[in-house]
């Protein structure tokens, strides 16, 4: 009889044993499924953020904003915001959340600022009393724009920013050579002091400096335009009541940066509506001005052969 305990007692404790291994295997069964389907569906959620992202990108190429509100894709929904030179999308599904972030070169956007060059900017105001007045935000690809006196007035709702890299817009040189009239078209010679602006909006006067005109001024005094004018090569600067309405796009004689040339001074009373483009340095002082508007210039008209939204960096989490 007392061997009939002891084989009982035995008994339950490997029932007990194989009780708490069952349960124990259990659990972890559960937790393995639970971990599998909460993969599953971060997976799902980067495939959807990733549809956003590209959703974006394409809105972008097309000059739109890139921001979508959430928008239902397959099991889930994304949300896209685009700020600057990056997109930001946002994939849920069954309450789990995975985030894409795209950092683009976006060499449109330089047309979407009041005042964007690649390097350095400076405002000087013109003495007691005076204001630089830009309307519009303010962009540099690289360095913070230097401002050496409080007469600045950036108007109310706009920025002044350092950063991101767009990207440096070239326009399609070539393209505009065979459009400009040759009376519209000036290529070294004794222009420095001498060009005819614009005087339409779809009007465009090309400035080109080469050899030894490279790297000068190109003046423009008391003088009014309506339409396209680009300079390469060459500096622009505009002073008395100079006034031009449309897009002032200036660029180095290499066009990617370490060429001559590419540099916008405004001074005195002129103003500028639509927008200044500008490769290296611009310098708005006195009682300048600088309005943007878009509508002054069409940014879809433009020849630029660098207008691909690339992608340089491509991160999730």
């Amino acid at each position: 009889m007392k061997n009939k305990g002891v084989v009982f007692i035995v008994a339950l404790i490997v029932v007990a044993i194989m009780s708490a291994n069952l349960v124990l295997f259990s659990t972890v069964i559960m937790r393995n499924c639970f971990n599998a389907r909460k993969e599953v569906d971060l997976l799902k959620a980067l495939y959807v953020a990733e549809a956003g992202a590209n959703m974006a990108l394409r809105e972008l190429q097309e000059g739109e904003d890139g921001d979508i509100s959430q928008t239902v894709f397959g099991d889930g929904t994304y949300e896209v915001n685009t700020t600057g030179g990056v997109v930001v999308s946002t994939g849920i599904v069954k309450g789990r959340t995975t985030v894409v972030r795209l950092n683009i070169y976006n060499p449109k956007a330089a047309f979407g600022y009041g005042v964007f060059t690649d390097g350095i900017q400076e405002y000087r105001g013109g003495g007691a009393g005076a204001s630089i007045v830009v309307n519009g935000n303010v962009h540099s690809n690289n360095a913070a724009p230097h401002i050496n006196s409080s007469h600045l007035i950036v108007s109310s709702g706009y920025t002044v920013e350092a950063g991101p890299d767009y990207g440096f817009p070239n326009l399609d040189i070539a393209y505009y050579r065979t459009i400009v009239p040759a009376s519209r078209h000036y290529v070294d010679g004794d222009i420095l002091s001498n060009i005819t602006l614009p005087q339409a909006k779809d009007a465009v006067t090309l400035v080109e400096l080469t050899g030894d005109d490279a790297g000068e001024d190109i003046s423009i005094n008391n003088s009014s335009g309506n339409g396209i004018l680009i300079v390469i090569g060459g500096n622009v600067v505009m002073s008395g009541t100079s006034s031009f309405t449309g897009l002032l796009y200036v660029n180095d004689s290499n066009m990617d940066g370490t060429g001559e040339g590419g540099n916008v001074r405004i001074g005195g009373s002129a103003s500028v509506t639509g927008a200044v483009v500008s490769r290296t340095v611009n310098t708005i002082h006195g009682t300048s001005s600088v309005t943007y508007d878009p509508s002054a210039f069409s940014i879809d008209g433009l020849q630029v052969d660098t207008d691909k939204i690339t992608v340089y960096s491509w991160q999730s989490s």
